[in-house]
């Protein structure tokens, strides 16, 4: 599938804060995560980044592309944001285990737009 220029733009800021909040936690277990607030703050930081592409992606692009979850990043960038106080450490961790096979995704579609 084709799309817009500010859908790829959007993918690539996408990709680039997933790739970040991986490389930030690389070689770390849940409990050394939730051990380092540094390293939670910058995560969290990146699936801010994230959240906030995924709502500047057009609709149709999300609609023709559900095997993304987008709503549920989008939440969590929304959960960070606005419900601070109640952030789980827990759950960004979660969120950090799902990253894997989105970023796949997301790399196959941007793939053919490589220059």
């Amino acid at each position: 599938m084709t799309f817009t220029a500010p859908d790829e733009d959007h993918l690539q800021d996408i990709a680039v804060a997933l790739r970040r909040a991986q490389s930030f936690a690389e070689g770390m277990n849940r409990q050394r995560y939730l051990e380092d607030e540094l390293i939670q703050a910058a995560v969290q930081y990146q699936l801010m980044v994230a959240g906030e592409a995924v709502k500047r992606l057009s609709v149709e692009f999300r609609r023709t592309h559900p095997d993304v979850n987008w709503s549920a990043i989008a939440g969590m960038r929304d959960v960070l944001i606005h419900a601070y106080h109640r952030v789980s450490s827990t759950e960004v961790w979660h969120a950090l285990e799902s990253i894997p096979p989105v970023l796949e995704y997301i790399e196959a579609l941007l793939e053919p737009h490589r220059d």
